[in-house]
């Protein structure tokens, strides 16, 4: 698994690994909106591993959303390939700054590449939402390189 296989990289001097956040800011996410796209690309000097996922959602006037109705799609611009078949609802994948949604599997993202999310307002009410994908950055030393940990 990719944690082992970071685990051991990281023993042996090879990697290190930071903790890092990323923030996708829907500024404002209109009322019935759908599909609004918000991408961020990662930094070219590191890969980033996704583990935890959150939002946070209020209304125009600062008062938090308590049972945000949105769909979301998560998009990996590195492979070109959507992170779910269909749009699906953001308590399904996002959880809370209390209690952050933990993927069954850690999400390697290649450095420099743009992660895109798409979110659909079911609702008649705007919204500023913020995700944050929480890992880490992975720093490869002494020609170590990605491909050295395996297909992930």
């Amino acid at each position: 698994m990719l944690l082992d296989d970071l685990d051991r990289a990281r023993a042996q001097k090879l990697l290190e690994l930071d903790p890092f956040n990323l923030m996708f800011d829907f500024n404002t996410l209109a009322a019935s909106a759908v599909g609004t796209i918000v991408a961020v690309t990662t930094n070219n000097d590191s890969d980033f591993v996704m583990r935890y996922s959150n939002y946070s959602a209020y209304s125009a006037v600062g008062v938090p959303v308590v049972d945000p109705d949105y769909l979301v799609a998560f998009t990996d611009g590195s492979a070109a390939r959507g992170l779910q078949d269909n749009p699906i609802h953001l308590r399904t994948c996002l959880g809370t700054a209390e209690r952050p949604f933990v993927w069954p599997t850690p999400k390697l993202f290649k450095g420099g590449s743009t992660i895109q999310i798409a979110l659909t307002n079911l609702t008649a009410l705007a919204a500023r939402v913020t995700i944050a994908l929480m890992g880490f950055k992975v720093f490869y030393f002494k020609g170590y390189t990605r491909d050295d940990l395996g297909h992930y």
